[in-house]
This record gives C-alpha cells, structure tokens and sequence, in this order.
C-alpha cells in the first residue's frame, strides 16, 4: 500500500487506512524514473537520498506489475541488497539489485517494477499520547531489462519508429494508437494530434510495449480530421530526460 495512516489517541485503539499519495510526497527520493539493467551485467545499483526530516526506515523489493504487491507476494527475478535499512535525514545509500539468472525473452526488453517504502520512525513517548499521524510513503519506478542484443543506441531510436493511426471508440470519439514494431519500451510523458491549428490531447501518460500496440483517447476530438494532421509526444529516455517529437499521422 502507498499510504499507511495510523491515528493513535489514549485509550483508543489504533485506526489505520490505506490511501495513494504522489510520489513527489516522498522524503525518500530516487535517481532518474527508472531502471536500465543491460543483460551483460549481473548487478546494477541505484542512490536513494533522504531528505533533511529526520530517519527512515526504507524497504525495497522489486515486483513484475503487481501494484498491489509486498515484499512476500511479490514476483520478479532480481534480488536488493540491502532489503531494508535505516536511512539518516539528509543521508544517501546505494542499494544493488542483483539479476537471478531465470530466462528472459532475449529478443525484447522485459519490464518490472522497484518499490521503495519509506517508514518513518515512531513518535516519542510524549507525542504518542496525544493524537498524531504517521505516514509511509511508496515510489515506484520501472526497471527495464534489457537483453545482450540490445543496446540504448536502439532505444534512442525506438520512438521515431512508431507507427501512429486513429481509431474510433465506440460512443467515445477517437483515440490515437501507437504500434511499436521495435524490441523497445517506449514511454510518454505526453501525446496529442494536431490537425487544423488544433491540438487534441490525451491528457494522461502511458507506454507501448515492444510489438505491441497501445491506445490513447483524445479530448474534444469527435470526428476524424479531414486534412493532414500530425502526432506531437513526448517521451522519456534511458536518462529519464523528457524529448519532444512530431510525426505524421498515418492514413489509411
């Protein structure tokens, strides 16, 4: 769970609630918005820093989709050293993610998932007597493996390969979708079609997997464009630096 709320208050019993929080919240931060592990090493690491606040005690585990996952349910072929550590206000640590060895497709990227929870000490004697809040944070950030034969040269390239076309949606005017003919993850921070002095957005991020397609449903645009239109994104590369790119909209 990304937020656990405990309200303690004397002679109560204790009250707890699970609700999402961003992760800019976070007092743990992290390097970049994701995890590049080339399939030649065995081993990458990544810095987590603590902000000025005060401890943490920080738990990490890495998961294959499963939003919802813990450390004891979670599934992935990699393994974090440390797991779980204390983390002094305005302090870093290097944690290494260690690649199992277990068979992965070695034709395209694989993608899962980091979570570092975040738990903050518990109050003194003094404040636990009176009514208080403690929170525990969660981020989650991509880890993307990518096998021997591939390299970042071609996930550089990966967006310009995209292959862009507008549906319809059934009552629910038109989405934009992204065929992916590469053995690359492309993400987007952004996607949107202009077509005469008007720009349709999708209002929202997302990804398209290799040799996959993904759709993204436009606002305001409820009949097809009659002239040229062209797909403006904007993606996010292996630096976790934002690019911006335009291509034409194909047609049948």
């Amino acid at each position: 769970m990304s937020l656990l709320i405990r309200a303690a208050a004397t002679g109560l019993a204790l009250l707890s609630a699970a609700l999402y929080i961003p992760a800019a919240a976070a007092q743990v931060t992290v390097e970049g918005t994701r995890v590049i592990f080339p399939g030649s090493q065995s081993e990458v690491s990544l810095r987590l820093q603590n902000g000025p606040k005060g401890p943490v005690l920080v738990q990490v585990w890495l998961d294959d989709g499963d939003s919802d996952s813990t450390p004891e349910t979670a599934s992935a072929p990699f393994v974090v050293r440390p797991p779980l550590f204390r983390l002094e206000g305005g302090k870093s640590q290097v944690i290494r993610i260690h690649f199992t060895g277990a068979p992965l497709p070695q034709d395209r990227e694989s993608l899962y998932w980091i979570n570092v929870l975040e738990i903050p000490p518990k109050p003194s004697a003094g404040a636990a007597s009176s009514n208080y809040l403690q929170l525990s944070g969660r981020t989650r950030l991509k880890v993307l493996y990518r096998p021997k034969g591939l390299d970042a040269r071609g996930a550089a390239d990966a967006p310009r390969q995209l292959e862009w076309s507008l549906v319809s949606q059934t009552g629910n005017g038109y989405a934009l979708q992204a065929y992916n003919p590469t053995p690359y993850y492309v993400n987007f921070s952004s996607v949107g079609l202009r077509s005469g002095g008007t720009t349709y957005s999708h209002g929202g991020i997302g990804l398209v997997a290799p040799g996959d397609t993904a759709q993204f449903p436009l606002q305001g645009l409820s009949t097809r464009p009659s002239g040229s239109a062209n797909v403006q994104f904007r993606y996010v590369n292996d630096q976790s630096g934002v690019r911006a790119m335009s291509m034409p909209l194909h047609t049948p």
